[in-house]
């Protein structure tokens, strides 16, 4: 894996990805909610954003679990 330093560093970045993509679902689901849009579509929004706070939450426990392992 040429992009990551080390198994760690792959979840890590994978975390941060995650929980860019869940602040982005989130302010979508603020911003129909302000427009007054359906519940229903507000709601799918935040589904996704808990998604991917959810994943950042795995990746950085798995960064935690891989620390000091290397691709060798």
């Amino acid at each position: 894996m040429a992009f990551y330093k080390n198994q760690s560093d792959m979840f890590l970045k994978r975390a941060e990805k995650c929980k860019k993509e869940g602040d982005r679902y989130w302010a979508k689901a603020m911003e129909a909610e302000a427009k007054g849009k359906p519940k229903s579509e507000v709601e799918s929004l935040k589904k996704q954003a808990y998604h991917y706070y959810h994943q950042e939450k795995e990746n950085r426990k798995k960064a935690e679990e891989s620390k000091g392992k290397s691709w060798n």
